[in-house]
Parts: structure tokens; sequence; C-alpha cells
């Protein structure tokens, strides 16, 4: 974020400095961005990096109150490329929390409605009721029965595993994908 509700900035501190600032643990202050864009006319509320790619090359997420931006920043270029999601059409829903899965590409997003989207590039490919409202989501590793967690607002813990969808058999119609 940056000094207005519109502003995407990305700051990048140079190896050099890194080193300087583990070894003297005094604060540095970036005040050049590296990079700035617009995200609309959408107020960004809240940005969700990928924790699963390198320096060079990452992805992160915008939400807004009715959709979500995905971006990806390369360095080498320095340059930010967006795709925009719409967001809890049916049923109407805002997203409240986003976590990046393992897999390249694949995020769980909570809604206010209480479902968990399974959501591939920018399209939802899957949806589960798990709470009245979602206020947060983890991927969790480690464990052998379970893969995220999810916390509704009035204080329940939903955990939960990631499956993929068998083909349908001949005759119905349905996705395949991942499902919460």
């Amino acid at each position: 974020g940056s000094d207005d509700n519109f502003t995407v900035a990305i700051y990048v501190l140079p190896d050099q400095m890194l080193q300087q600032l583990v070894a003297s643990a005094k604060p540095y202050l970036l005040s050049v961005p590296t990079c700035t864009t617009s995200s609309g006319k959408a107020v960004v509320e809240a940005i969700i990096a990928n924790p699963h790619d390198g320096p060079e090359f990452f992805h992160f997420m915008a939400l807004d109150k009715r959709f979500f931006k995905c971006w990806e920043f390369a360095l080498g270029d320095t340059q930010l490329v967006c795709t925009q999601g719409t967001f809890g059409k049916c049923p109407p829903s805002q997203p409240t929390c986003a976590v990046f899965m393992h897999e390249e590409g694949q995020l769980l997003v909570g809604g206010s409605n209480g479902h968990l989207y399974t959501v591939s590039g920018t399209a939802c490919t899957a949806s589960t009721l798990v709470s009245e409202a979602l206020g947060c989501v983890v991927m969790l590793t480690g464990l052998r029965d379970c893969d995220f967690a999810a916390a509704g607002l009035r204080g329940e813990l939903v955990l939960g595993c990631i499956a993929f969808d068998v083909a349908p058999l001949p005759g119905r119609r349905r996705k395949q994908g991942l499902r919460p």
C-alpha cells in the first residue's frame, strides 16, 4: 500500500543493504518505491504475498470489497502485471481473507458469507460453506490429514482438506478441480 487507498507500491531492498541491516540490527527507511501502480477505482483493503515465490519473481493479491486482483512482479524489468477476478456474485459475498496454496496459481479465499472459495488464476473453481463469516484462513504444513485452518468471526475454528474432484459420471456435468 501507499499513502492513499488506491496505490500499490513495491519496495525492493538491495542485497548489500540487507546484509548491513542484519549485521547492525538498525532500522532503515525505504523512501522511494521500486515500482508503483494504481489499483483502479478500488480501495485496497489488504495485500497478501505468496510465500512460495523467490526474490526475483513473486505474486501477491490485493483484496477489495467487491473483487480481488492478482499481481505478478518481476525484479529484472520492475514490471507489475495484473489480472482481475470478480468475486462472490452468486451467492453475494465480499472477500475477507485469502492465502496462497502450495500449488502455483491456486488460492483459498474466504467470503463474508462464510464460503471458502478455491480460486485458480482468477476463476473460482469451487466453494464450500464453512461458517457464517470467515475472518482468516491459513495453509498448514506437516499435518497428514489437514491442509488448512479457517477461523470464523464468532470464534469457530475449522480444519479442512483440499481434494481433487474425480471425473463426473457419464451424462453428468460438473467441473473438475480442487475443492476445500
